[in-house]
């Protein structure tokens, strides 16, 4: 193996799992000590980027709920069709009080701004037309006195309109844990993906 070239070993003709290992020489080592190895997980995490840390595949299910979050900025990526009709609803670390705020644009025009609500209305739901959209959703506040914010894109099949969102929690309630979404009836089945930004 020592002596094989690296254009004579077998390709491995298929995405690399995360603990499969490359060869890597680190040059911050002594001459003798540079030839190392390193996990996959651990180089992709060196380049930054995404980092996928939950998902959900709700079939006909009543909420979803990603919690143990820990981080700076997380994107939030669904598809996903309700039961009934139904708007699409969020919030985050368990927080019911009348604490969320929004501005609602669709074709660039302003039809909702909203205070002291319970939760953020996300999108439209049905059963016939698929909703999807990405959310932006902050994780640490700069200072306790400091709120979380999202910021939202969609759209649904029947429309041709976006739907974008500023929304923030105005409520003490610290850095982003968990994020729980629902639809005010019928229940949800689709995907849902939920990446960190590294």
């Amino acid at each position: 193996m020592a002596d094989t070239k690296l254009s004579a070993l077998t390709e491995l003709a298929a995405t690399p799992a995360n603990d499969d290992e490359v060869y890597i020489r680190d040059v911050s080592e002594a001459a003798a000590n540079e030839s190392k190895r390193i996990t996959i997980a651990n180089l992709l995490a060196s380049l930054g980027g995404m980092e996928l840390v939950d998902e959900a595949s709700p079939s006909v299910a009543a909420e979803v709920e990603f919690t143990g979050l820990n981080g700076e900025l997380f994107l939030l990526l669904y598809t996903l069709f309700c039961s009934a009709a139904s708007d699409l609803r969020m919030s985050l670390n368990g927080i019911s009080s009348a604490d969320y705020e929004q501005r609602r644009f669709e074709n660039g025009t302003t039809f909702l701004s909203e205070t002291a609500q319970s939760v953020w209305t996300i999108t439209r739901l049905d059963a016939s037309n698929k909703a999807s959209g990405y959310l932006m959703v902050e994780g640490k506040r700069v200072s306790a006195a400091n709120n979380l914010h999202i910021g939202h894109f969609g759209f649904t099949d029947t429309t041709v309109s976006d739907m974008i969102i500023d929304g923030r929690l105005v409520a003490s309630g610290g850095d982003l844990t968990s994020i729980r979404i629902w639809p005010f009836t019928g229940n949800l089945t689709g995907e849902i993906k939920v990446y960190k930004v590294v």
